[in-house]
């Protein structure tokens, strides 16, 4: 530790061995030298004068060696009342300043190539949502329709996903309610069914980037089967988007009054079902159908 002291008016007094090797003078080079006179003409400003507690600062001094920072703890010394000495008590911070600077240095650089990263990756996944809304004009067979609509949905989806993870990535927490609503109207856009009233009940819980991701796709693959087979394009119904968090599970539910789950075609059998179900058994849940009079609804449930 460096030790140094000195009178009211700011000159140098007495310094220990350990000060001396860290300024690189001797004690009798300095002694009666004002200690401003080894602080950068730059810096001289921000310390302002001396208040009579005790003082903590940090500054650079300069040496025979060259720039060094030291941290100081400065106490004053009373006589009636009035100080009449300081005594300065400080760490050489040098090595971990440098080492701060060069995080700081690398952490901007990571920065500013995340956010190029983020932009070309938005960029291009709007490309590919514009170039396919294009090719969706030209399409007049309902069925090539329906998987252009459903690419649109997926890239979309994808999107919004990127979107979120990038304006959370100092948390790597997602706020459910936000995510879901979002990603909810997004598909609305993409299928164009005005015919069809969508409304949400989301709480609102932070996921993971995990989480983000299955909760994503469960939604992606569940409305989008809503809208493609529980109520097939013409039929008007309403959609009700649940998700909860109660007794350690969460449930994600789609719910709609469309035609039922055994008249709607490839209601059982398709891809996006498939990847739901493996995905909530990955994580130790269960994808649930509940028949209803009118329509159906789909649970995934999975531990919290």
């Amino acid at each position: 530790m460096l030790v140094g002291v000195y009178d009211e008016s700011g000159r140098l007094l007495d310094i220990n061995a350990t000060a001396e090797r860290a300024m690189g003078r001797r004690e009798a080079e300095m002694r009666g030298v004002s200690w401003l006179d080894f602080v950068p003409a730059e810096e001289r400003d921000k310390l302002g004068d001396a208040p009579d507690g005790v003082v903590q600062l940090e500054h650079a001094i300069q040496t025979p060696r060259g720039r060094r920072v030291v941290a100081w703890t400065n106490v004053p010394v009373l006589d009636g009342g009035h100080v009449v000495e300081r005594v300065g008590l400080g760490a050489d911070v040098t090595e971990s300043r440098d080492r701060e600077a060069v995080l700081q240095k690398s952490l901007a650089d990571n920065e500013a190539l995340l956010r190029e990263l983020h932009h070309r990756v938005r960029n291009s996944l709007q490309m590919v949502t514009s170039l396919v809304s294009l090719r969706l004009g030209d399409v007049a067979d309902p069925a090539v329709r329906a998987t252009v609509e459903d690419v649109r949905a997926r890239v979309q989806a994808m999107a919004m996903l990127h979107e979120h993870l990038y304006r959370s990535r100092s948390s790597g927490r997602i706020d459910s309610r936000v995510f879901l609503e979002g990603l909810v109207r997004a598909l609305e856009r993409s299928f164009v069914r005005s015919e069809i009233s969508v409304s949400t009940a989301l709480d609102s819980v932070q996921l993971d980037v995990e989480q983000a991701v299955a909760f994503g796709t469960y939604l992606l693959e569940l409305l989008g089967n809503a809208y493609r087979h529980g109520l097939p394009r013409g039929r008007p119904g309403k959609v009700q988007v649940e998700m909860s968090v109660d007794d350690g599970e969460a449930c994600l539910a789609i719910e709609d009054d469309g035609i039922g789950r055994d008249a709607a075609r490839d209601a059982t059998g398709g891809m996006g079902l498939t990847i739901v179900e493996s995905l909530a058994r990955s994580r130790g849940g269960r994808l649930l159908w509940v028949e209803q009079a009118r329509g159906v609804r789909v649970e995934v449930r999975v531990p919290w």
